[in-house]
C-alpha cells in the first residue's frame, strides 16, 4: 500500500491515518485459544528524505510510525514503534506489552505522525503484510530417566571397588595457572583437588599424578614455580611432561626454565605394577602408561 504525504511546515501535530472499510474484518485472537501474540508486524519502506531527518518516534519533524488497535474491551490503545528514518523497506514490530483484552481489533489499520513538521516534508511511504506475530511455542518438557547404573568402565565413585595391590594413576591438563592470580579458576580447581585427595578413603587415593602439559600459563620461572607448588600441594607423587605453554608457545626451551624446575624431560618411573613413560616431544605433548 502506497501512501503519500505533504505536510505543511507548522507548529502543529498532524495524523494521516489509513482506516480499514470495516474495522471488525481484521482480527488478532489468541493462539489456539491460549498465547497471546508478542507483536504487530509490518514491512515499511521508506525514502532518502525521510533518512536525512535523523531521530526517533515522536520526535519533532520526525514521521512516525503509528498503529492502533480496539481491545476486546473497547479500549482503545497506540503504538509508536520507530520514526520512519530510513531509506528502502525494513520490517518494524510494534511490541504488544502484557495484559491486552483479546481478541485485538484493527482500530485504524497505520498512521503516519508527525509533531512540528519540518520544511518540505512530502513524499510516499510504502506498507505491506501486517500480521500478528506469535513467539515459538514452549516445547514439551523431556522426561529424564537416569541410567540406572553406569557402564562398568565408568564407575568412579564406588570406591568399594578398589581392591589392595591395584594403583590409581591421577591424570590432569590445562590448568593454565599464573602467579600473579592465585584466585583464578585453575588454581581454585587444584586446590580443591587437593582437598578431595584427601577425603578419598585410603585405597581410593591415587598413588601418582601425572600432569600432561600446560599447568602453567607460560614458561616464566615464576609462572614454572607456582605451578610446581600447586602440584606438590596434592600431597601425591607428580610429574609435569611439558606443554607448548610450558616453554612459552616454544619461546623457551624445554631444557631451559622448565628443567629446572621441573627436572628431567624425558623419564619413566613405576607405580606398582604400572610404568609411566614419558619418552618424547611433539607440538603439544606426548606421555603413555
Amino acid at each position: 500500500m502506497k501512501v503519500h504525504y505533504n505536510y505543511p511546515n507548522v507548529s502543529k501535530t498532524f495524523d494521516l491515518d489509513m482506516y480499514l472499510n470495516d474495522p471488525e474484518s481484521e482480527q488478532v485472537a489468541l493462539l489456539n485459544g491460549s498465547q497471546a501474540p508478542i507483536g504487530l508486524g509490518v514491512w515499511v519502506k521508506g525514502n532518502s528524505d525521510l533518512a536525512s531527518r535523523p531521530g526517533k518516534a515522536l520526535d519533532p519533524g520526525i514521521v512516525s510510525l503509528n498503529v492502533g488497535i480496539w481491545q476486546a474491551s473497547n479500549q482503545p490503545t497506540s503504538f509508536y514503534p520507530t520514526g520512519v528514518t530510513f531509506d528502502g523497506w525494513q520490517y518494524v514490530v510494534a511490541t504488544l506489552p502484557q495484559g491486552l483484552q483479546f481478541p485485538l481489533r484493527i482500530n485504524y489499520y497505520l498512521a503516519l505522525v508527525v509533531i512540528k513538521p519540518g520544511p518540505n516534508l512530502t513524499g510516499d511511504v510504502w506498507f505491506s503484510g501486517l500480521q500478528a506475530l506469535y513467539s515459538p511455542r514452549p516445547p514439551k518438557p523431556v522426561q529424564y530417566t537416569a541410567i540406572p547404573k553406569n557402564p562398568s568402565w565408568l564407575q568412579f565413585t564406588d570406591v568399594d571397588s578398589f581392591r589392595r595391590g591395584g594403583t590409581t594413576v591421577a591424570a590432569m591438563d590445562d590448568a593454565h595457572v599464573t602467579a600473579a592470580s592465585p584466585n583464578a579458576t585453575g588454581p581454585t580447581v587444584m586446590r580443591n583437588i587437593g582437598s578431595a585427595f584427601g577425603s578419598l578413603p585410603a585405597n581410593a587415593r591415587p598413588q601418582q599424578v601425572q600432569a600432561l602439559g600446560d599447568m602453567p600459563d607460560s614458561g616464566t620461572p615464576e609462572n614454572l614455580n607456582y605451578a610446581n607448588s600447586l602440584l606438590a600441594g596434592l600431597n601425591t607423587p607428580y610429574r609435569d611432561a611439558p606443554g607448548n605453554h610450558e616453554i612459552t608457545q616454544g619461546a623457551n626451551p624445554e631444557n631451559g626454565n622448565f628443567a629446572s624446575v621441573f627436572g628431567a624431560t624425558h623419564y619413566s618411573y613405576p607405580v606398582g605394577p604400572a610404568n609411566g613413560h614419558r619418552h618424547r616431544f611433539q607440538p603439544h605433548r606426548y606421555s603413555r602408561f
